[in-house]
């Protein structure tokens, strides 16, 4: 995958993904209190901010944030999102400051539903492994963290239907309507919802890995 493809991967998602996908628990602003000594007065660079989910999380802390999203879809939805917190974006990454990586990921060994969810994508989503296979890892994370620690905060979503098929359509590998895959998958993800509901409703589970360590001199 080409970056100029990764710069494209969301364009004709974004309302989805700003509906649908979850946001950060609170637990992330207290690990990296503790961690890394974050404090309000602190300038963050949310670089890869997508819609600003991450970003909001540390404007409510008081810092001041500068985010860098390359594809421009996202980062007008983000602009939207957090206009009552900042204007504009630049581009910044200080060398020797603290650097945080972190995402959600299903969580799947413990959740069935989350586990099954997981299977739909991997039978009908469009190049979904090379995209799950692109997430950074200790190997890589060493490349340029000097030193690094990871933990893993629990993250959930209540769905119902409407939802689940919304939270669905954000990924950048699910296939849209007209595609053979399309069909099938919103068929299966049917049966999913329907054995699994209770009041109307499912939970997806996620945890939120976070990488964090000092910026490795040079990288």
């Amino acid at each position: 995958m080409t970056f100029t493809d990764a710069k494209q991967r969301f364009s004709g998602r974004v309302a989805d993904y700003v509906r649908y996908r979850p946001s950060y628990p609170p637990a992330l602003l207290e690990l990296l209190r503790g961690e890394c000594a974050l404090r309000p007065g602190h300038v963050i660079a949310d670089i890869g901010s997508g819609t600003g989910f991450l970003s909001e999380l540390f404007l409510k802390n008081g810092n001041r944030v500068y985010g860098v999203e390359p594809n421009k879809d996202m980062r007008r939805a983000g602009e939207e999102y957090l206009a009552s917190y900042r204007r504009e974006f630049v581009r910044i990454l200080k060398p020797g400051g603290w650097m945080v990586i972190a995402w959600n990921d299903r969580r799947m060994e413990e959740a069935p539903f989350t586990r099954d969810y997981e299977n739909i994508l991997e039978r009908f989503g469009i190049d979904y492994k090379k995209v799950k296979d692109s997430y950074p890892e200790a190997d890589r994370i060493r490349g340029f963290l000097s030193a690094f620690s990871l933990r893993d905060l629990p993250n959930y979503q209540i769905l119902d239907w409407d939802s689940l098929c919304g939270r669905l359509r954000s990924g950048s590998f699910t296939p849209t309507g007209g595609h053979p895959n399309f069909a099938p998958m919103m068929e299966e993800l049917q049966k999913l919802f329907g054995a699994y509901q209770q009041n109307g409703q499912v939970r997806m589970d996620y945890f939120t890995r976070v990488y964090y360590g000092p910026l490795k001199a040079g990288a």
